[in-house]
């Protein structure tokens, strides 16, 4: 029987099979393994001996070769310069846009929230979770300024120049890797010290004077959580000292509205963003996590959708968030998600969210909320995890939220319409196979950008007429590229990111 990945890369010494093959073929094994690690520069030789023998042994028919095993071994990226000026907001159009000197950006990020404590009391904690995280592809970090369990930090009387330099640490530890900060300044309103404002002009200042090196600040988050219960008047009180500090160039968003309804969070942010004195430049969105129904994690996947321009009426109505980027802020816990670690469900989460117009799509785990459940250096999922992110991030348009998303059956602009007949979670459809929504990014030129979520057995695409290429969200492998017919199928993962190429 295949054994669970996660046992086996850990304690694949004790696996039976590994113990068949005999101390010459594995040391043989282990050999070629270790040499091309160190050929292109890794050092997990015990993780890595136990992915490779675990594709090896159990996933023959997606590797073949062993020469295909080691080829997929590649070199972490290194931390490369920030951006090209400070990142900001472009809001010329109906949706908003990330961009700095150069053009256009679509930046996913991870949560770890703790990053305060980390550079006050354990660097080295902040070392392996900064190096996995750009090793994935990842760009920034979200942490906040401070909160009151595992891994917070909190100001006390008298400690106000004591925090004031810590939070300007934080931003240069984060910028050291090449990562650039999100900062969501408030969580609770009982443990702020003095007023809310004071500490508000100190991020102000912190962030003006390390303005390149962050990507957007948070007022608060989750304002009208009961444990934070943080008034709109005193985030829309911290929201205007920090722009009189800090200046209106900073990518500011006030905070985000929390429910298990797409309508209560729409009338939530409509009545957090009323009545601001000053624009701001970004909405936060925490998506609903809801995931019990028949659609499993790939209802929480999809719920991005109803932010995209043409769907969202609060955006198209009053023109509320006109100009402004959506920000994937914190979906669905990767730990907590319908049948846990889930690698295509962890990529598609953010996949679905550039698809859907979102400028920002930040991983949630519980690794990145509390310092003391474990690491994803530790994890092998988590390498899994790195894995595909580092090969599928790279693919998504920096310019992506230029494209339009379009839903099939909705619209003749998706590039795939027959996949209608074929969405198990359409009631009408009454399918054991299929696909359970396959949201696509459409630009002008044939160029397209789709993913098929929660993929049964197989699922057939049509050739849209133009070259295309169809990657797995589970394992990072590129399963067919042409400009024909093809049909993609289960065994190869339960989800996919098709881009033309």
């Amino acid at each position: 029987m295949k054994p669970n990945y996660d046992w086996f890369v850990k304690h694949w010494e004790d696996s039976a099979h590994v113990q068949l093959l005999g101390a010459t073929e594995l040391q043989a094994f282990s050999a070629k393994v270790q040499c091309r690690a160190e050929e292109v520069g890794r050092d997990d030789f015990h993780t890595l001996i136990g992915h490779c023998l675990y594709r090896a042994l159990y996933e023959q028919h997606l590797w073949g070769s062993m020469g295909g095993i080691l080829e997929d071994i590649t070199a972490p990226p290194t931390p490369g310069p920030l951006f090209n000026g400070a990142v900001r907001v472009n809001s010329s159009g109906t949706r908003g846009a990330l961009e700095d000197d150069s053009g256009p950006l679509a930046m996913a990020g991870l949560s770890a929230f703790w990053v305060p404590w980390a550079v006050r009391d354990n660097p080295a904690y902040l070392d392996r979770a900064a190096r996995w995280a750009v090793k994935c592809g990842f760009r920034y970090l979200r942490w906040f300024g401070m909160h009151d369990w595992e891994g917070g930090v909190q100001i006390r009387p008298g400690q106000l120049a004591e925090y004031e330099d810590l939070m300007d640490r934080s931003i240069k530890a984060v910028a050291s890797y090449g990562l650039l900060s999100e900062i969501t300044m408030f969580t609770r309103r009982s443990i702020v010290y003095g007023s809310p404002g004071d500490v508000a002009d100190i991020f102000g200042d912190v962030v003006s004077a390390n303005r390149e090196s962050v990507v957007l600040v948070e007022c608060c988050n989750e304002s009208a959580h009961s444990h934070n219960a943080f008034p709109v008047q005193d985030v829309h009180d911290v929201a205007m000292r920090f722009l009189q500090s800090c200046g209106d160039d900073t990518p500011l968003a006030l905070s985000a509205p929390l429910s298990t309804s797409w309508e209560d969070i729409e009338q939530h942010a409509l009545d957090l963003y009323s009545g601001l004195l000053r624009n701001t430049d970004a909405v936060t969105i925490h998506y609903p996590r809801k995931d019990d129904t028949f659609e499993g994690p790939w209802r929480w996947v999809r719920q991005p959708w109803h932010s995209t321009p043409d769907n969202w009426s609060g955006g198209t109505i009053d023109g509320t968030f006109n100009g402004k980027i959506v920000v994937d802020n914190e979906h669905q816990r990767w730990d907590k998600s319908n049948g846990g670690r889930d690698v295509g469900v962890a990529v598609a989460g953010i996949v679905n969210a550039f698809i859907c117009g979102c400028a920002m799509s930040c991983h949630h785990d519980v690794y990145g909320v509390v310092n003391n459940a474990g690491e994803y250096a530790d994890d092998p999922v988590a390498s899994r995890l790195q894995t595909v992110l580092s090969t599928v991030l790279p693919l998504i348009p920096q310019n992506i939220t230029h494209y339009r998303a379009v839903r099939v059956g909705r619209t003749d602009l998706h590039p795939f319409p027959g996949l209608i007949e074929q969405q198990w979670s359409d009631p009408e459809n009454e399918s054991d196979q299929g696909v359970s929504r396959c949201y696509a990014a459409v630009h002008e030129g044939g160029k397209l950008v789709m993913a098929l979520n929660g993929v049964k057995k197989q699922v057939t695409l049509d050739a849209p007429g133009l070259p295309y290429k169809v990657v797995s969200l589970s394992s990072g492998k590129t399963v067919y590229e042409g400009s024909g017919d093809t049909v993609v199928h289960q065994h190869d993962g339960n989800a996919f990111l098709v881009v033309s190429s």
